[in-house]
């Protein structure tokens, strides 16, 4: 009986034994079970190798295999895109949509880009905020911040034109080279950064323009001496003839120096008509539209000097020679010829020969503006080319010129001797 006990519990041994074997068999392979995703990442290590990047898997093609020949692809040449490279093609494709003086500022823009860079300067699609401030502190002509936007504005412009043509930017182009969202964004530093620079920059020569010198307004009898300077200087350049409507435009209407050289007989943009009594422009910055009537002694300086020229229609007024050639003055901007240009001189020798003080161009333009301020304000506006403010909404966009307008011309402050030399039509 103890045997066949001993022998029961040794069989009940033996079984606990195999059921615990088995049990833990089953635990095992449910814990695989469960796991089976991380003991695959761990049992098979060739999984979790990170991909080779595009770049380097599409190299591997490419590259050479013994008795094969070298099958490998050339790299693309990228050309650099250049600031004057997107002048000329700007250019090319808006020559009209802009004023040849808009123009010249885009060229000098260009030339100072170029000399501080020692040459044709950097690929534009490269540049930097430090690239653009050191560019335009290098220009020590730019005194003021308001010189610093005027051409930042130019630099914006032109790197904008080489970017895609859409309802934003309408002078863009059809074959982009650059994208407006990589553009470097910048703007100039405040006043008080130029203040302190102006101070350590050598002093440059005052050349009249909006830089107001001290100069009281001209009288007419003043002006009647620089013409009879004018009708008695041996001066070896162009003739009195020429020099009388010269010095007659800018005292009535005071044109910008850059638009005299454009305006044209009878026709354009800019014309001087003997035939209508009349010039008319379109003003240069904001584009208006004038028409002014010319007082009798100036439409009779301008008969004589197109006859003088026997000029067609559409020949250039103020030009050297008959047919319209140009004068040195309107040689392309920097031309190796224009430090030797004669007019100039010649200018300034006319007031020296009047005993009175010389006046540039553009201060001649401030003494017509001044000059017709005080004879009939309303009419300020139309006669030197200036648009009206935009608050003043009569005058910008209702006013109507009647025979008044002429009126006013026909009285404006003229030396006595050279209307009544027009009205017996012997003035020269």
């Amino acid at each position: 009986m103890h045997g066949a006990t001993r022998m029961g519990m040794h069989i009940s041994g033996e079984r606990a034994t195999r059921w615990r074997s088995a049990e833990q068999e089953r635990s095992a392979r449910r814990f695989v079970q469960r796991n089976a995703k991380n003991m695959l990442r761990i049992h098979r290590p060739e999984q979790s190798a990170e991909p080779l990047p595009l770049k380097q898997a599409a190299g591997a093609e490419s590259m050479s295999h013994p008795g094969r020949g070298d099958h490998r692809t050339p790299s693309p040449v990228v050309s650099p895109v250049l600031l004057s490279d997107l002048l000329n093609a700007f250019y090319a494709r808006s020559a009209d949509a802009k004023t040849e003086s808009s123009w010249s500022g885009y060229r000098t823009l260009v030339r100072y880009w170029e000399t501080h860079h020692k040459g044709p300067g950097p690929d534009v699609r490269s540049l930097s905020v430090d690239d653009l401030q050191d560019f335009f502190a290098s220009v020590n002509v730019w005194r003021s911040r308001r010189s610093w936007v005027k051409n930042r504005d130019l630099l914006f412009a032109l790197l904008k034109s080489g970017c895609r043509r859409t309802l934003d930017n309408k002078k863009g182009s059809d074959n982009p080279e650059l994208q407006t969202d990589q553009l470097p964004v910048w703007d100039p530093p405040r006043d008080r950064w130029f203040r302190d620079r102006d101070d350590q920059l050598p002093p440059v020569a005052q050349r009249g323009g909006h830089r107001k010198r001290k100069l009281s307004v001209m009288t007419a009898d003043e002006f009647g001496s620089v013409l009879d300077a004018v009708r008695h200087s041996d001066a070896d350049f162009l003739t009195p003839a020429w020099w009388y409507p010269f010095f007659g435009l800018l005292w009535f209407a005071g044109p910008r120096i850059e638009d005299m050289w454009r305006y044209r007989w009878e026709e354009g943009r800019l014309c001087v008509s003997v035939d209508r009594r009349v010039i008319e422009f379109t003003e240069t910055k904001a584009g208006g539209e004038s028409v002014v009537p010319l007082p009798s002694w100036l439409v009779s300086q301008f008969a004589r000097l197109r006859q003088s020229q026997q000029a067609n229609a559409g020949d250039l007024v103020f030009a050297n020679v008959a047919g319209g050639e140009p004068t040195p003055h309107r040689l392309a901007a920097g031309h190796v010829q224009n430090s030797s240009r004669k007019f100039r001189p010649a200018y300034k020798r006319i007031w020296t020969d009047a005993g009175v003080p010389l006046r540039h161009p553009h201060e001649m333009r401030a003494q017509c503006i001044s000059l017709w301020f005080k004879h009939a304000p309303k009419y300020r506006f139309a006669a030197t080319g200036h648009q009206p403010p935009k608050s003043d909404v009569q005058a910008s966009n209702y006013l109507i010129f009647d025979d008044d307008f002429r009126d006013a011309a026909e009285s404006f402050p003229a030396p006595d001797a050279v209307v009544l030399d027009a009205r017996q039509r012997r003035l020269f």
